[in-house]
């Protein structure tokens, strides 16, 4: 409660008798040193209505600024700093039918750097069998097809049936090629014998 509504009530409390000065009316008169009290109480609560509140300098410097809003105005809550959002993990599918292809470089493109050397992988088997065509090639025509028919058959194809031949022909077929072989043989000992004794008669001349 203010000042201002003390001396209101003082006031209801003794009446009107101190501005009517009707005759027929009950006089009631305040003794002086209660009304100097109430003056000097009123003096003060017109005075400190009137006089406005010390400004702090906070304040003071809003109005030379020119940035007061009013005294009325609510002060302005903080905000509250926002608590940080939770990242949700991301969780990608990949396929595993659709694989990627990868682009196969074609030879003499723009892209390609010609100075940087190429590493080149060596098939050692084709290679070898490159050779062994090359070598096919140079030699006579029935022996040519054997050996085609044998690099074939090397490289996993079946091989030829045999031709059908009587029991009797075969059997005289295999008995002229031993005898062939016998005297190929033969041949060879003897051979083999004359040079033989062709280098005793020379070292027993020579001593």
């Amino acid at each position: 409660m203010g000042l201002p509504d003390k001396i209101l009530k003082t006031l209801e409390a003794y009446g009107d008798s101190l501005l009517d000065d009707d005759e027929n009316k009950t006089n009631t008169s305040v003794p002086s040193t209660d009304f100097k009290r109430l003056k000097g109480a009123s003096s003060k609560a017109k005075k400190a209505l009137k006089a406005p509140p010390p400004l702090t300098e906070l304040q003071r410097m809003k109005l030379e600024l020119g940035l007061d809003d009013g005294d009325d105005a609510a002060p302005v809550e903080a905000k509250k700093p926002r608590s940080p959002e939770r990242k949700v993990p991301v969780i990608v599918f990949n396929d595993p039918t659709k694989r990627k292809v990868r682009k196969v470089p074609r030879f003499g493109s723009q892209d390609e750097d010609s100075e940087s050397p190429q590493p080149v992988e060596l098939n050692f088997r084709k290679a070898k069998f490159d050779v062994i065509k090359f070598g096919i090639k140079g030699l006579e025509k029935p022996k040519q097809v054997e050996a085609k028919i044998a690099l074939a058959v090397q490289l996993g194809a079946k091989p030829p049936k045999n031709k059908y031949v009587n029991y009797k022909q075969l059997i005289q077929e295999r008995k002229q090629q031993k005898d062939i072989a016998k005297e190929q043989k033969e041949v060879v000992c003897t051979k083999f014998l004359h040079v033989l004794i062709e280098m005793v008669l020379h070292l027993s001349s020579a001593q």
